[in-house]
Protein backbone atom coordinates (compact mmCIF):
# COMPACT_ATOMS: atom_id res chain seq x y z
CA UNK A 1 0.00 0.00 0.00
CA UNK A 2 2.90 2.41 0.60
CA UNK A 3 4.35 1.80 -2.91
CA UNK A 4 1.54 2.25 -4.69
CA UNK A 5 0.90 6.09 -4.16
CA UNK A 6 5.06 6.47 -4.69
CA UNK A 7 3.99 4.69 -7.88
CA UNK A 8 1.53 6.98 -8.68
CA UNK A 9 3.23 10.37 -8.08
CA UNK A 10 6.12 9.80 -10.12
CA UNK A 11 4.44 8.44 -13.20
CA UNK A 12 2.43 11.82 -12.75
CA UNK A 13 5.55 13.67 -12.66
CA UNK A 14 7.38 11.88 -15.51
CA UNK A 15 3.83 12.31 -18.28
CA UNK A 16 4.10 16.00 -16.80
CA UNK A 17 7.83 16.77 -17.98
CA UNK A 18 6.85 15.21 -21.31
CA UNK A 19 3.76 17.04 -21.79
CA UNK A 20 5.68 20.19 -21.40
CA UNK A 21 8.47 18.61 -24.07
CA UNK A 22 7.27 20.38 -28.15
CA UNK A 23 5.74 17.71 -29.38
CA UNK A 24 5.05 15.76 -26.79
CA UNK A 25 7.43 12.90 -27.76
CA UNK A 26 9.99 14.20 -24.69
CA UNK A 27 12.95 14.81 -26.29
CA UNK A 28 13.12 11.52 -28.06
CA UNK A 29 13.73 13.01 -31.18
CA UNK A 30 17.08 12.02 -33.27
CA UNK A 31 19.94 14.19 -32.98
CA UNK A 32 22.07 15.92 -35.37
CA UNK A 33 25.38 15.50 -35.25
CA UNK A 34 27.60 18.55 -35.96
CA UNK A 35 31.26 17.99 -35.99
CA UNK A 36 33.35 20.75 -34.19
CA UNK A 37 36.12 22.35 -35.70
CA UNK A 38 39.34 22.27 -34.44
CA UNK A 39 40.97 25.35 -34.08
CA UNK A 40 45.15 25.51 -35.00
CA UNK A 41 45.79 29.56 -34.06
CA UNK A 42 49.02 32.18 -33.35
CA UNK A 43 47.81 33.91 -30.70
CA UNK A 44 48.73 36.45 -28.53
CA UNK A 45 49.13 35.91 -24.85
CA UNK A 46 47.95 38.46 -22.62
CA UNK A 47 47.44 38.65 -19.01
CA UNK A 48 47.56 39.38 -15.33
CA UNK A 49 49.16 38.10 -12.15
CA UNK A 50 48.13 38.86 -8.60
CA UNK A 51 50.10 38.42 -5.43
CA UNK A 52 52.26 40.55 -3.78
CA UNK A 53 52.90 42.83 -6.88
CA UNK A 54 51.22 43.30 -10.14
CA UNK A 55 52.38 41.60 -13.28
CA UNK A 56 51.57 41.91 -17.02
CA UNK A 57 52.56 39.07 -19.00
CA UNK A 58 52.47 39.34 -22.98
CA UNK A 59 53.84 36.92 -25.58
CA UNK A 60 53.28 35.12 -28.73
CA UNK A 61 52.66 31.52 -28.82
CA UNK A 62 50.15 28.47 -30.27
CA UNK A 63 47.12 27.43 -29.26
CA UNK A 64 44.76 24.52 -30.63
CA UNK A 65 40.83 24.78 -29.01
CA UNK A 66 37.85 23.03 -29.65
CA UNK A 67 34.52 22.49 -27.96
CA UNK A 68 32.20 19.03 -28.33
CA UNK A 69 31.13 17.48 -25.48
CA UNK A 70 33.03 20.75 -23.33
CA UNK A 71 35.26 23.14 -23.97
CA UNK A 72 39.22 22.31 -24.51
CA UNK A 73 42.53 24.50 -25.27
CA UNK A 74 46.29 23.42 -25.19
CA UNK A 75 48.79 25.30 -26.12
CA UNK A 76 52.39 26.87 -25.59
CA UNK A 77 53.82 30.27 -25.88
CA UNK A 78 57.16 31.75 -24.66
CA UNK A 79 56.84 35.96 -23.63
CA UNK A 80 57.52 38.48 -20.54
CA UNK A 81 56.23 39.63 -17.47
CA UNK A 82 56.65 42.78 -15.67
CA UNK A 83 55.84 45.22 -13.09
CA UNK A 84 54.09 48.23 -14.49
CA UNK A 85 55.10 49.88 -10.90
CA UNK A 86 59.01 48.64 -11.39
CA UNK A 87 59.94 47.79 -15.19
CA UNK A 88 63.04 47.32 -14.72
CA UNK A 89 62.25 43.80 -12.90
CA UNK A 90 60.89 41.64 -15.73
CA UNK A 91 61.17 38.04 -16.20
CA UNK A 92 61.64 35.92 -19.99
CA UNK A 93 59.27 33.10 -19.55
CA UNK A 94 58.05 30.08 -21.82
CA UNK A 95 55.26 27.95 -21.09
CA UNK A 96 52.37 25.40 -21.29
CA UNK A 97 48.91 24.94 -20.79
CA UNK A 98 45.70 22.86 -21.07
CA UNK A 99 41.88 23.75 -20.31
CA UNK A 100 39.09 21.16 -19.71
CA UNK A 101 37.57 23.05 -17.15
CA UNK A 102 40.27 22.31 -14.92
CA UNK A 103 43.36 24.44 -16.51
CA UNK A 104 47.12 22.87 -15.82
CA UNK A 105 49.87 24.58 -16.87
CA UNK A 106 53.63 24.84 -16.37
CA UNK A 107 56.23 27.34 -16.89
CA UNK A 108 59.83 28.75 -16.55
CA UNK A 109 61.06 32.13 -15.96
CA UNK A 110 63.93 33.93 -15.82
CA UNK A 111 63.56 36.92 -13.94
CA UNK A 112 65.93 40.07 -13.94
CA UNK A 113 66.21 43.24 -11.91
CA UNK A 114 68.13 45.66 -10.04
CA UNK A 115 68.30 42.98 -6.71
CA UNK A 116 69.87 40.15 -8.90
CA UNK A 117 68.06 37.98 -11.04
CA UNK A 118 66.91 33.81 -10.51
CA UNK A 119 65.08 31.61 -12.05
CA UNK A 120 61.65 29.44 -11.06
CA UNK A 121 59.33 26.49 -11.98
CA UNK A 122 56.07 27.94 -12.09
CA UNK A 123 53.39 25.28 -11.98
CA UNK A 124 49.83 26.04 -11.85
CA UNK A 125 46.30 24.83 -11.48
CA UNK A 126 42.70 26.84 -12.03
CA UNK A 127 39.62 26.49 -14.08
CA UNK A 128 39.69 27.38 -18.30
CA UNK A 129 38.11 27.24 -21.31
CA UNK A 130 39.02 27.04 -24.80
CA UNK A 131 41.46 30.17 -24.42
CA UNK A 132 41.26 31.52 -21.07
CA UNK A 133 42.04 30.99 -17.85
CA UNK A 134 42.47 32.04 -13.83
CA UNK A 135 44.64 30.14 -12.02
CA UNK A 136 46.43 29.65 -8.84
CA UNK A 137 50.53 29.72 -9.20
CA UNK A 138 53.48 29.11 -7.04
CA UNK A 139 56.53 30.00 -7.90
CA UNK A 140 59.01 27.26 -7.17
CA UNK A 141 62.96 28.60 -7.10
CA UNK A 142 65.70 26.50 -8.75
CA UNK A 143 68.47 29.36 -8.56
CA UNK A 144 70.77 30.27 -5.74
CA UNK A 145 69.88 33.71 -6.06
CA UNK A 146 66.19 34.71 -5.67
CA UNK A 147 64.65 38.61 -6.76
CA UNK A 148 62.73 39.48 -4.07
CA UNK A 149 60.75 42.18 -5.95
CA UNK A 150 58.94 38.81 -7.51
CA UNK A 151 55.63 36.85 -6.13
CA UNK A 152 56.24 33.44 -4.49
CA UNK A 153 52.64 33.00 -4.94
CA UNK A 154 49.77 34.44 -7.32
CA UNK A 155 46.21 34.41 -8.49
CA UNK A 156 46.67 34.84 -12.68
CA UNK A 157 44.06 35.97 -15.17
CA UNK A 158 44.83 34.79 -18.82
CA UNK A 159 43.73 35.09 -22.60
CA UNK A 160 44.87 34.08 -25.83
CA UNK A 161 43.83 36.34 -28.54
CA UNK A 162 43.53 35.26 -32.13
CA UNK A 163 46.30 37.04 -34.38
CA UNK A 164 46.49 34.60 -37.25
CA UNK A 165 44.86 30.82 -38.45
CA UNK A 166 47.14 28.76 -38.75
CA UNK A 167 47.16 26.01 -42.01
CA UNK A 168 45.84 23.42 -39.34
CA UNK A 169 43.06 25.23 -38.78
CA UNK A 170 39.68 23.63 -39.45
CA UNK A 171 37.99 26.96 -40.47
CA UNK A 172 40.48 27.59 -42.94
CA UNK A 173 39.42 24.47 -45.02
CA UNK A 174 36.68 24.15 -47.60
CA UNK A 175 33.73 22.52 -46.01
CA UNK A 176 32.62 19.12 -47.84
CA UNK A 177 29.48 17.80 -49.01
CA UNK A 178 28.26 14.26 -48.07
Amino acid sequence: MGRLPITLCLVALDLGALAQVPGGTGGLEPRVHTPSKLHDELTLHAGWSQGSFGFVELGIGRTLYTQRHMPVGAGYYAGVELRPDRPEVMGVKAGAYMNAFVSLGVQLIAYTGPDGEGAVFRPEIGIGALKGKVTYAYNVGFSSVQVPAVNTHMVSFTYYLRLLRLPGDESRRPATVR
